[in-house]
C-alpha cells in the first residue's frame, strides 16, 4: 500500500512551520519504503499531483480552529464544509486539500488531515516553545495513522 505524508506550512510564520518540523522528525525514522514524505506548496493546483498516486494520504499542518494550542485535530475530507470566506490568497488546510482532491483524476482511497493547533502564526523563524514541545505528539499521531491495518 503506497502512503504519502504531505506537510504544509511556512518556515517564516512561527508555528505554521510545525508540520515541516514534524516531517524532519519523520525523515529521521526508518519508515517503510512505501511511505513517501513530501513538503508541499499550499497552492491547490500544485498539490493535485502530490495527492495522486497513493492508496493513503495523510496531510499534516497547523490548523487553527480555536482550540487550546497543542490540540491535535483529525479531519476526514467528507466532514469538510465549504467556507464562504476563502480567497485565492488565503485558504484553510481542509479547503486546500478538498480542492486538490476535486481536481485530481486519481484519488487516494483513504485520506486524513492531522493538524496541531498553533500558538502563533505571526512572522518568525522559530516555533513557539509551547508547540515545539508538542511536535512529538503530532509525529506519534501520524505514525499511528500510517500503521493502521486495512485502511
Amino acid at each position: 500500500m503506497k502512503v504519502k505524508i504531505i506537510a504544509l506550512g511556512s518556515i517564516s510564520s512561527s508555528d505554521d512551520a510545525l508540520a515541516l518540523k514534524a516531517l524532519e522528525k519523520l525523515r529521521s525514522l526508518n519508515l517503510p519504503s512505501e511511505v513517501e514524505l513530501i513538503e508541499a506548496d499550499r497552492n491547490p493546483c500544485k498539490l493535485v499531483s502530490e495527492v495522486e498516486g497513493c492508496d493513503k494520504l495523510v496531510v499534516i499542518d497547523a490548523i487553527r480552529i480555536g482550540a487550546p494550542p497543542g490540540t491535535i485535530h483529525r479531519i476526514k475530507p467528507d466532514s469538510i464544509k465549504p467556507s464562504r470566506s476563502i480567497t485565492l490568497h488565503r485558504m484553510d488546510t481542509a479547503t486546500i486539500v478538498k480542492l486538490a482532491l476535486t481536481l485530481a483524476s486519481e484519488k487516494p482511497k483513504d485520506i486524513v488531515i492531522i493538524g496541531l493547533e498553533p500558538y502563533t502564526v505571526d512572522p518568525g523563524l522559530r516555533l513557539s516553545s509551547k508547540i515545539e514541545e508538542e511536535i512529538d505528539k503530532l509525529v506519534e499521531e501520524v505514525l499511528k495513522e500510517i500503521s493502521k491495518e486495512n485502511t
